[in-house]
């Protein structure tokens, strides 16, 4: 198992290569989750409910919340460059540079957290204590929604960006954790969640299946 400050190493120096061409991709990707995550905001209440972004990326879903009126938002992000991407589309008291292994923030701060492709940055065995700190910072009742790839293991991997203008291809290492249905149902309700859904898309957007999980914290 590598340990995870060289994996946050690998992750921080990936991202920062890919901030200039992923974006693309990015829309591609989330115009495909779309309908998932309005399945999972729908309960919310836009004037007072807080909702935290960890691994908030170029900032798509803080912008789409935002235009849809969503007032109390704040994304998580390892990379300056990427969050620098992100400030182009939300203000930047909605951003902060944390890595989400050390998720620092008040006790049952948040009505809901969302980590969409961001907590396969990490070796299994962390997990638990990450979802420990997501369950620490979230009101009681809180809504969940992680996104994750299935399969079985974890490795140090590379992902390729192509970007639309030059067709250019960026590349760098990085490292994934893949999960069955089963094994996150586990996790989670060992940090005291309770699955409310779990779905699969397969779609050639991606390159995995991905387990689309909803919870609340009991």
């Amino acid at each position: 198992m590598l340990p995870t400050n060289f994996i946050t190493q690998v992750v921080e120096k990936a991202y920062t290569a890919f901030s200039g061409v992923y974006l693309h991709t990015s829309k591609i990707h989330f115009a495909k989750l779309q309908p998932y995550i309005d399945r999972f905001i729908v309960s919310l209440d836009k004037e007072n409910d807080s909702l935290l972004d960890i691994g908030c990326g170029p900032g798509l879903l803080l912008e789409y919340l935002s235009k849809l009126g969503y007032k109390k938002l704040l994304g998580t992000e390892l990379s300056e460059a990427v969050l620098k991407e992100a400030a182009t589309r939300v203000p930047s008291h909605m951003l902060l540079r944390q890595d989400f292994h050390q998720l620092n923030f008040q006790r049952k701060e948040f009505n809901a957290v969302v980590a969409i492709n961001t907590l396969l940055y990490t070796n299994k065995q962390t997990l638990p204590s990450i979802l420990d700190r997501i369950n620490h910072c979230m009101a009681d009742g809180g809504q969940l929604l992680i996104i994750l790839p299935e399969g079985v293991g974890e490795r140090l991997t590379e992902e390729v960006y192509t970007s639309p203008e030059t067709k250019l291809q960026t590349q760098h290492a990085v490292y994934h954790s893949y999960y069955q249905a089963e094994e996150i149902k586990s996790l989670l309700a060992e940090a005291e969640f309770n699955v409310v859904s779990l779905d699969k898309l397969t779609d050639l957007a991606f390159e995995h299946t991905l387990l689309i999980v909803t919870a609340r914290k009991t």
